[in-house]
């Protein structure tokens, strides 16, 4: 974790921890910025090959693969992404630049497992936790349809006092 984290100073920490962590999120953002075609040394044919291979290392990508599409990459000039490239690509956009969604995720799951819930399966509590963090807000959710759907099954409705007829 504290390597996928961008903190450079932390509270307490010593000199040497965060000049460490800031070391290594300068490093990250070198790597980074090599994927870059604007920042690219169009004269030098093995620019950022060691950058490639040290963020494969950071981000656990396959060297190889990475590295080849990093030539194919550089070969098309940046206007073509090959496929061998897209794992390194995607694992670098999902990078978070702060731990601010896990702390809204836990806030989110606090209000959905109470005192009065706690009762919640696993399944339903991380579905309930997807659809509050994913969702649309209650306000623009349309349940119409869904309860016409309910309906069309032969369910009964909510006010219903009597249960479904035998057959």
């Amino acid at each position: 974790m504290k390597e996928r984290l961008f903190t450079t100073t932390a509270n307490r920490a010593q000199a040497s921890v965060a000049a460490n962590r800031k070391e290594a999120y300068n490093s990250l953002i070198n790597q980074m910025a090599v994927l870059n075609p604007d920042n690219w040394d169009h004269d030098n044919s093995r620019f950022g090959d060691n950058e490639v291979r040290a963020l494969c290392d950071v981000l656990h990508v396959n060297q190889q693969e990475a590295h080849l599409g990093f030539t194919e990459y550089k070969a098309s000039g940046g206007r073509k992404i090959p496929n061998k490239m897209k794992k390194l690509l995607m694992a670098v956009d999902t990078l978070s630049p702060s731990n601010a969604d896990c702390e809204r995720g836990f806030s989110t799951m606090n209000n959905i497992i109470t005192e009065y819930r706690s009762k919640l399966t696993t399944k339903n509590a991380a579905n309930l936790l997807f659809i509050s963090s994913v969702g649309p807000p209650c306000r623009q959710w349309d349940p119409l349809p869904y309860v016409k759907t309910w309906l069309g099954k032969g369910r009964r409705a909510a006010h219903s006092t009597s249960c479904m007829a035998r057959r």
